[in-house]
């Protein structure tokens, strides 16, 4: 199974010649993919069939929604400063 980078790493796919891969690259990495997958190197690749994406509309234009949040008053920000830290230390005599 093919499975893609998410993580750039120094891969021995002959076990002695180190190859580079980067993220994106898709391949089969063989007794190695159990590891890498659980170290998060790697993952599956998804295959998505075009007949399954649908267009979704939009009920509003986005910068009518946005001005319409705009317009309503914002609520006063008040500001309390923290309150001062305990004496944890015991004076020397």
């Amino acid at each position: 199974m093919l499975h893609r980078v998410l993580k750039p790493f120094p891969f021995a796919g002959n076990g002695y010649t180190l190859e580079h891969v980067t993220v994106g690259d898709e391949r089969e990495f063989g007794t190695a993919t159990d590891g890498l997958v659980a170290e998060g190197y790697i993952s599956l690749v998804a295959k998505v069939e075009e007949s399954a994406v649908e267009p979704i509309e939009i009920a509003e234009e986005p910068a009518a929604v946005i001005a319409e949040e705009l317009a309503e008053p914002a609520a006063e920000l008040t500001f309390e400063p923290p309150p001062a830290p305990a004496a944890t230390r015991r004076k020397r005599k």
